[in-house]
């Protein structure tokens, strides 16, 4: 009997997603530069502001809120502007707070170009390159793919807080900044790059036994409905006008943010990064105070981003093992390594426990960042 063959449109893993893989690596490495070296290039300007800690945690909150919320908006974006534009709009934010951060003499204004325009930046170009384009582009080779960029991104945080050091020894903080200000504009090469995932889509052919199952479930979904359902559709076809608040409901996705189990499950993962965030903010003025110099907090950071990119190469290697097994169980267990880390360094009083504890605690972010974007839920 002949058989009809029928083909679907599948991911590419591969082709044109190698050069998206180039524009999230540019993409993360500018973020990973803020993040990873973010006490080491800020601290002189703390101390210069007479920010305290108290004012510190403050922006630290400031910096999660915006970032979350564009984020949160990224979504809503993407419905009247494409990726390419949403993340152009994101580097935009990002390197106007870096660079008008340069000139900031006031607490007020560095927490408005800091805090906001920056983490409004970061917000939507994180989103989209950790977990829009990445996933979109691939399926099978998921895991593989983000290892590979956060591996090459880890590289680069592992060498940057010796370098940052020397440029404030040199060039002092407002230098060192205009240095990062420079390495950030390559976000809009890396947006360029960001193109829709429906030009490269391959064609594959459908086995005639998954064909099958689609035509049953597609007969019983046909057979299901009901007159009126079929009218409804119709009419909603044919109406060309929308009330303003159904227009803003539909941008929104307000049944997907009104969905219980999606929105308990980002609790989680969202506080574990926020306070992930502050942990590394406090890091060079807490470690300072217990007598640490600038040289000590800068290994700190190196040996954070040696356990990340040793744990990101392992991941390559057993990538297949999580496809198969899945990721939550291995997620919780960065969560209680993450705790075990950094309640020793705190414990110890002598400085190569505590900084192999720091090695220990790369390895708990590496997994919490990893499993954050490809978690099974």
């Amino acid at each position: 009997m002949n058989k009809t063959k029928r083909y679907e449109l599948v991911a590419p893993d591969g082709g044109y997603g190698f050069v998206i893989l180039i524009a999230v690596t540019i993409n993360m490495a500018i973020l990973g530069t803020h993040l990873n070296s973010y006490g080491i290039i800020y601290n002189n300007y703390f101390i210069e502001l007479g920010m305290k800690s108290t004012y510190i945690t403050f922006l630290c909150g400031i910096s999660a809120m915006f970032a979350a919320l564009s984020g949160f908006l990224t979504a809503p974006l993407l419905r009247v502007l494409s990726m390419r534009q949403t993340v152009l709009l994101g580097a935009l934010f990002y390197n106007c707070g870096v660079f008008c951060t340069i000139f900031a003499e006031h607490k007020i204004i560095f927490l408005i170009f800091q805090g906001v325009f920056q983490n409004i930046g970061y917000g939507l170009i994180f989103n989209i390159s950790n977990t829009i384009t990445t996933n979109e582009y691939f399926v099978k080779k998921r895991i593989l793919a983000i290892s590979v960029t956060q591996t090459i991104v880890a590289f680069v945080a592992f060498i940057e807080p010796h370098i940052f050091k020397l440029t404030t020894e040199w060039y002092g903080h407002r230098g060192t900044l205009i240095i990062v200000c420079a390495i950030s504009v390559h976000s809009f090469f890396a947006g360029v790059l960001m193109q829709p995932v429906a030009w490269h889509m391959k064609i594959e052919e459908i086995p005639y036994e998954t064909e099958m199952k689609l035509l049953l479930k597609e007969h019983t979904e046909m057979s299901q409905k009901t007159p009126a359902d079929i009218n409804a559709g119709r009419n909603l076809e044919i109406k060309d006008k929308e009330s303003f608040i159904h227009r803003v409901r539909r941008i929104l996705d307000m049944e997907l943010i009104k969905s219980y189990s999606l929105s308990v499950e980002c609790v989680g993962p969202g506080i574990c990064l926020i306070i992930d965030l502050t942990y590394m903010y406090m890091i060079p003025s807490a470690f300072n105070s217990f007598g640490w110099s600038e040289g000590d907090v800068a290994w700190a950071f190196t040996l954070v981003a040696l356990g990340d990119v040793l744990t990101k190469i392992f991941l390559i290697v057993i990538s297949k093992w999580f496809n198969k097994y899945g990721s939550n169980r291995v997620y919780i267990f960065g969560i209680i390594l993450t705790l075990a880390a950094r309640l020793g360094i705190t414990s110890f009083d002598n400085m190569t426990a505590a900084l192999t504890l720091f090695t220990i605690l790369g390895v708990s972010r590496c997994i919490l960042f990893i499993f954050f974007c490809v978690g099974d839920s």
